[in-house]
């Protein structure tokens, strides 16, 4: 996401009221100074999006390009495997390789997602034009009203809506840079959540479970069979039933074998094993 929590404020001028004057031969100097320290508030915020919004930009480019060309790449590669090599044909790539091409596009989308790259740029560069339109119409504004007075010192009622101006202009910045700190903390609070959901579904999804062999005649093996899942090691049961636990999802083949009346016998079949499930496999030894 953004550098926020630890996004400082743009940096601001401490304001100290008491060192203007708002007697009738000060008003004029008080509000240059005001202005100035208004003026001053709303660059410093510009500036500070300007130089954030540099690095989130070639972040953002960064991982979108990556993403684009693996995902091309993920796309090329299963037709380029299918290019025989001279007349011997040969593979030239595998094209399990594209679904590792894949993988690396899926991973630049979410890095940039999880870090608020694109979006942070996005957002950085809408607000800073945001506070420069303000900016310069507040300046023509100010402007204006200074070219009111004419030759004359401004009189108290000027002062005070000049005040009212730049109290205005100052909570209309504050707001922009409020608006967009909010919109990051909703953007962060949905990452997160994604994240939890994805992760709680990929934990679900790799659940693993059982398989359960029933062989209706395996007790006639006298000296018990072997049930054999692919993956796992042969186990030796006795009786009618066997357990394969700790099997993640996925289709198997399922081998049970032994002797009957000193005469071998074997069974297998094909079974797919759902997340955390546990399957049973009727068999018969033949």
């Amino acid at each position: 996401m953004s550098d926020k929590p630890g996004k400082p404020a743009p940096r601001r001028e401490r304001f100290n009221p008491n060192a203007l004057r708002w007697d009738g031969d000060n008003l004029e100097p008080s509000l240059e100074r005001l202005f100035r320290f208004t003026v001053g508030k709303a660059e410093s915020s510009i500036r500070w999006y300007d130089a954030k919004s540099r690095p989130k930009k070639r972040w953002a480019q960064t991982l979108r390009v990556t993403a684009i060309l693996a995902t091309a790449l993920g796309g090329i590669l299963p037709i380029l495997s299918q290019m025989p090599l001279a007349e011997k044909a040969s593979v030239l790539f595998n094209p399990a390789w594209a679904s590792v091409a894949i993988a690396v596009a899926a991973t630049a989308l979410g890095l940039d997602r999880f870090f608020g790259f694109s979006s942070a740029w996005m957002r950085f560069m809408t607000t800073q034009m945001h506070i420069q339109s303000k900016l310069e119409a507040f300046q023509y504004n100010w402007m204006q009203e200074r070219a009111a007075w004419g030759a004359t010192p401004p009189g108290f009622e000027q002062a005070q809506a000049m005040i009212v101006n730049c109290a205005n202009f100052a909570a209309e910045v504050s707001k922009l840079v409020e608006d967009e700190t909010q919109a990051w903390v909703s953007e962060f609070q949905n990452v997160l959540r994604r994240l939890d959901e994805t992760g709680k579904a990929q934990i679900a999804a790799t659940a693993t479970g059982a398989i359960v062999a029933k062989v209706d005649n395996g007790a006639n093996c006298a000296d018990g069979w072997r049930l054999t899942v692919a993956g796992k090691s042969p186990q030796h049961h006795r009786g009618e039933s066997g357990v394969v636990s700790d099997v993640f999802p996925g289709s198997y083949k399922v081998t049970v074998s032994g002797e009957i009346d000193g005469r071998p016998v074997q069974a297998e079949t094909m079974v797919q094993v759902p997340p955390g499930g546990i399957v049973e496999v009727p068999l018969t030894l033949a």
